[in-house]
């Protein structure tokens, strides 16, 4: 892994000796004082320096500064995402403040651009820090030395991203969530005459027809019951479906070791007919995956295992449930909150203008076009 030292991973100066040009004046602009190994910026509230590690010299400060962090944060997920999708090697950094670590920055490169480990698989997620002021600095930082964009995507919208990384925000996208600080009963009662007399109606229908909706135990979960929600999603969502089935069984392993996994099952007569997995951690819930048999639709089967689902999370005293990426309508009867993900780009000036060029480019492209970009840069 590279180190950031004087002399080093930085390109020459071009133009006449009398003359500061390109990274030259950049470096001036943003006043950098380099020792080896680190990188130190005056005015960065206190923080030591910038310094390359490995991942497991990183781990377990990574660990506790994801804690109250999304799931999609943690080094356990980012490992399993490494294991199936990563490729060369990590770029990982920590940024110290009188000796602690408060920010780590795990990255990886991908076509010429640096990305957060777990892009663009992770519905949302951050670099594990106590401030975003500090970790945004040090991905510029990471950025500048290393002559790179950053492509910093889906990062909670909510914590002040935008601002950290200096507003070269290039995509929003809803990401609807609930937040539980009643009870159910006081949310159902809040809701209109209408919204409860239809929620009734929709589950009372069910259990004439004897539904029955249950939670897998760990062992059940991780072996036939993720293979019925997969089978399920794909009848929901046929071509459409961009399910991993290998990475969702592996994830699925995952949850259940660490207590995170959720998977509920409706059935009818001992026949699923819906199912919906979600992964718990540190009071949020996180609606990772969905499936229904499509001859149950008029039945509203899944709208109803959902309910039951959110229902559950508020009788455990889950802080919020998370329904992620989409404004589907189905999200919007629930969520009191969203302040959507966001997608920027790090770097060198030119380099985001000429980015932020391509992808308008991309926007005037046929639907298939945007469709596949969109989906594997996190836009």
């Amino acid at each position: 892994m590279d180190r950031i030292e004087p002399g080093r991973n930085r390109p020459a100066d071009e133009g006449s000796p009398g003359r500061a040009t390109g990274w030259r004046v950049l470096e001036r602009r943003h006043a950098v004082r380099v020792r080896p190994g680190t990188i130190s910026v005056p005015g960065t509230r206190g923080a030591d320096g910038l310094e390359p590690v490995e991942w497991r010299d990183a781990e377990a400060d990574w660990q506790r500064l994801a804690r109250d962090a999304d799931v999609y944060s943690t080094p356990e997920w980012a490992a399993l995402w490494w294991e199936h999708h990563g490729s060369g090697e990590p770029v990982i950094h920590v940024v110290r403040r009188r000796g602690r670590v408060v920010a780590v920055l795990p990255l990886y490169e991908d076509a010429g651009l640096l990305r957060l480990i777990g892009s663009p698989h992770a519905d949302r997620h951050a670099p594990p820090c106590e401030d975003a002021a500090t970790a945004g600095w040090a991905l510029r930082e990471i950025a500048r030395r290393r002559r790179r964009l950053v492509l910093a995507d889906r990062l909670p919208g909510e914590a002040g991203w935008e601002r950290a990384l200096g507003g070269r925000c290039v995509a929003r996208v809803a990401s609807p969530r609930m937040r539980l600080t009643t009870t159910h009963a006081a949310w159902l009662a809040a809701q209109s005459a209408a919204t409860r007399r239809d929620l009734r109606r929709r589950e009372r229908r069910l259990v004439e027809r004897g539904t029955i909706l249950r939670r897998l135990e760990a062992e059940e979960a991780v072996t036939t019951g993720i293979d019925t929600l997969l089978r399920l999603h794909a009848q929901r969502w046929g071509a459409a479906s961009n399910a991993e089935p290998g990475f969702t069984r592996a994830e699925a392993r995952l949850a259940a070791r660490q207590g995170w996994l959720r998977l509920w099952l409706a059935e009818v007569e001992g026949v699923p007919v819906a199912a919906s997995l979600s992964l718990r951690h540190h009071g949020r819930e996180y609606l990772s995956m969905t499936g229904r048999d499509p001859a149950w639709s008029r039945w509203s089967v899944g709208s109803v295992l959902l309910h039951h689902t959110i229902r559950e999370a508020f009788a455990d005293g889950v802080g919020e449930y998370h329904l992620l990426r989409g404004d589907q309508e189905y999200k919007a009867r629930y969520a009191d909150a969203d302040d959507g993900v966001v997608t920027s780009l790090v770097g060198a000036p030119p380099l985001v203008w000429a980015a932020r060029a391509a992808l308008g480019a991309v926007r005037r492209s046929p639907q298939s076009v945007r469709r596949v970009v969109y989906m594997g840069y996190g836009l």
